[in-house]
């Protein structure tokens, strides 16, 4: 499967007004405006099933 492909689906499902910052080559980047997201349980749920336990972290 295509994990970037999956991920962006499920940002777009959780639309809203909480940044999204993402991890590319060692450092943190602020990704744009579509991929923020509304920080619900069942968005960080799907994340940890696709990516796994330490690829979340909410500030």
């Amino acid at each position: 499967t295509n994990k970037y492909g999956d991920l962006k689906k499920i940002f777009k499902e959780h639309k809203g007004e909480h940044p999204v910052y993402e991890e590319l080559y060692g450092r943190w980047q602020k990704a744009g405006v579509d991929y923020w997201v509304n920080g619900s349980k069942e968005l960080c749920d799907e994340i940890v099933k696709l990516l796994g336990d330490n690829s979340l972290r909410i500030r």
